[in-house]
């Protein structure tokens, strides 16, 4: 039998004459690897824009898509500018939070308005510039899969059935508009009320429909429940998801948007 060593012990090895440890040296380059992406925003998004969905500019057939929700943050963002389509901007300030009672700026917010999202001036009702709402305004943040794809001739969902489909799908991001927040939490407490479930259990319709006084809604509908054998799988995607969601903006004004990066093989779009 070989010899055992302690799981947590260093081994060591010679250069130059000395002896190096492992452990320094990941450390060096655990922080140029940080600092290489500092600024560069963690993930793909699902696009709203124009009120059609898309992803990756490919818009999405029948303005829908089938997704796992592996988990969803609350988001408060600040602007400080009135939205302009033609100019990309990083907000000045924002934050995330699973408590909307106790969020706080984001840490590498250089000037937070206030220390507490709760008491800051800027998220009270009124404050916007258009409007009686807020000049911050209360998002959602929602980190997803794809678990079918889209059957135009007869408007449904070939779902998904194998692991490695929901193994290998990418994981995206998608924010919804503050207006279709309210409908988010009524779909999750629903899903808890009468289905006994979280979003991370079913398959959810996600759609994208017009609306007079919004210009467009998101609309949140269980499709199935995902069956038993594939829980461990998006448990572990879900737990992939819980440490990716609270990425920061990328500080536009600095540095131009990062090029796309080629999307990993056997990955499955939306």
């Amino acid at each position: 039998m070989g010899k055992k060593v302690k799981s947590n012990a260093l081994v060591p090895v010679e250069e130059n004459g000395g002896l190096v440890k492992w452990d320094e040296e990941l450390a060096k380059l655990t922080a140029q690897a940080a600092e290489a992406v500092a600024g560069i925003g963690g993930g793909s998004f699902l696009s709203l824009r124009g009120g059609q969905l898309s992803y990756g500019g490919q818009v999405m057939p029948g303005n829908t898509c089938a997704a796992v929700i592996l988990d969803f943050v609350n988001e408060n963002i600040f602007y400080g500018a009135r939205f302009d389509p033609d100019q990309r901007l990083s907000p000045k300030c924002y934050a995330f939070g699973r408590d909307p009672q106790r969020m706080t700026p984001y840490p590498d917010v250089e000037e937070p308005v206030h220390d507490s999202c709760r008491e800051c001036p800027n998220n009270a009702w009124g404050t916007s510039d258009t409007g009686r709402g807020k000049a911050c305004k209360n998002t959602m943040r929602l980190a997803l899969i794809p678990a079918g794809t889209y059957r135009q001739s007869t408007n449904d969902f070939d779902l998904f059935d194998k692991a490695e489909q929901y193994q290998g799908a990418d994981l995206a991001f998608l924010k919804i508009p503050v207006t279709s927040v309210k409908a988010f939490g009524t779909y999750v407490k629903n899903l808890a009320g009468v289905m006994k479930t979280h979003p991370v259990g079913v398959v959810t319709r996600i759609k994208v429909v017009p609306d007079g006084k919004t210009q467009f809604r998101v609309e949140f509908e269980p499709i199935a429940k995902l069956p038993a054998a594939m829980i461990p799988v998006v448990l572990a995607r879900h737990k992939e998801a819980t440490a990716a969601i609270e990425f920061p903006y990328q500080a536009v004004a600095e540095q131009p948007a990062p090029a796309a990066a080629a999307k990993p093989k056997g990955r499955r779009k939306f």
